[in-house]
C-alpha cells in the first residue's frame, strides 16, 4: 500500500513538474515568435514610426531619433549621415538640419551576434513659419507694380544704364563693389538708392549668409539658384541677403561682389550693418 502511494506521490510531481516546463518553453517561443516577426529594427521621430520613409525638417531644427531594437535586450546603435553637411547626426541620434536638401541617416544596432540595420531620409525644407504668406506677399507686389510717379520710363533706369552702373557694400570700414543684375528688382533697387543710400541691418544664418529687411517689397523673378560667395539676392520679395557660403534656394539675384579679398573677414559669425549706394564706372 505504502508502496503505491509513493509511486503516485511521483507521478504527481512530475504532471507538476511538466507543467513547469511547458509554460517556460511556451512562453519562449511566443517571445521569440513576436521578436522574429519584427523584421530590422524601428525609427521613430516624436513617436511616429519613419523606418525607410522620408521626414521632412525645417533648417535649422533639432531633432531626436528612437532606436526600437527586437528582443529589447541591450544594443550598440550607431548613427550616420551621408551628408553631414546638409544634416548632422550625433552619436546619441540627434538630428540637426543644416542646409536645404535631404541625407541618408542609416542606424546599425548590434545585439549579442546579430545585427540590424534601417534608415531614414531627412528632407531639409526652408524654415518659413508661414508659406501662404510668402506667397500673398509675392502676389501683392507683383498686381501693385510701380507706383503712377514711377511709371515713366524716365525714372526707370534702362538696361543700358544698369549696364554703366556699379553698387558699393560698405560693411563697418569695408568697402565692395558689386556688378549688377539686369532685372526689375535691380532697377527699382536703383531708384531707392538714387533717392539715398540704404542701410540695412543683417543677421548671420546658418553660416553662410547674412540677411536683413530692405522695408519695401521689389518684384521677384525667381529662380532656382544655387549661390556662391559674393552673391546678393532678393529674398521674399522684401529681404536682402548676401553670401559668403552656398546655398540652393528660388531667389531673385540683385549682383555679385568683383573681388572678395576680405569679404567672409568683414561679414564676420555676428550681425553686421551694410550700407548700398550707387557707384558710376
Amino acid at each position: 500500500m505504502r508502496r503505491r502511494n509513493s509511486i503516485r506521490v511521483m507521478f504527481s510531481v512530475f504532471l507538476v513538474v511538466s507543467l513547469v516546463i511547458g509554460t517556460v518553453f511556451a512562453e519562449k517561443s511566443i517571445m521569440s515568435a513576436a521578436s522574429s516577426s519584427m523584421k530590422g529594427i524601428r525609427i521613430k521621430i516624436n513617436n511616429k514610426n519613419v523606418t525607410k520613409k522620408t521626414f521632412s525638417m525645417k533648417q535649422g531644427k533639432k531633432q531626436k531619433l528612437k532606436v526600437i531594437v527586437p528582443r529589447q535586450n541591450k544594443a550598440k546603435v550607431a548613427f550616420r549621415s551621408n551628408k553631414r553637411n546638409i544634416v548632422s547626426v550625433t552619436k546619441t541620434g540627434k538630428l540637426t538640419a543644416k542646409q536645404i536638401g535631404s541625407a541618408k541617416i542609416t542606424v546599425t544596432a548590434k545585439v549579442k551576434k546579430k545585427q540590424y540595420k534601417g534608415w531614414v531620409k531627412i528632407k531639409v525644407i526652408s524654415p518659413e513659419k508661414n508659406k501662404s504668406e510668402k506667397v500673398k506677399k509675392d502676389t501683392v507686389a507683383e498686381q501693385s507694380g510701380p507706383s503712377p510717379d514711377s511709371s515713366d520710363s524716365e525714372n526707370t533706369p534702362e538696361t543700358d544704364d544698369i549696364k554703366n552702373m556699379k553698387m558699393n557694400v560698405q560693411v563697418g570700414d569695408k568697402s565692395f563693389t558689386a556688378t549688377l543684375e539686369d532685372n526689375a528688382a535691380t532697377r527699382e533697387l536703383v531708384e531707392m538708392m538714387r533717392e539715398a543710400p540704404i542701410s540695412i541691418d543683417m543677421n548671420d544664418y546658418s553660416g553662410f549668409e547674412k540677411v536683413g529687411p530692405l522695408g519695401k517689397s521689389l518684384t521677384t523673378d525667381n529662380q532656382q539658384t544655387t549661390t556662391g560667395p559674393g552673391d546678393i539676392v532678393l529674398y521674399n520679395g522684401n529681404q536682402i541677403v548676401m553670401f559668403y557660403g552656398s546655398n540652393s534656394w528660388s531667389y531673385t539675384r540683385i549682383g555679385k561682389i568683383d573681388d572678395l579679398s576680405g569679404w567672409k573677414d568683414a561679414l564676420g559669425s555676428g550681425s553686421i550693418t551694410a550700407v548700398f549706394s550707387l557707384s558710376t564706372k
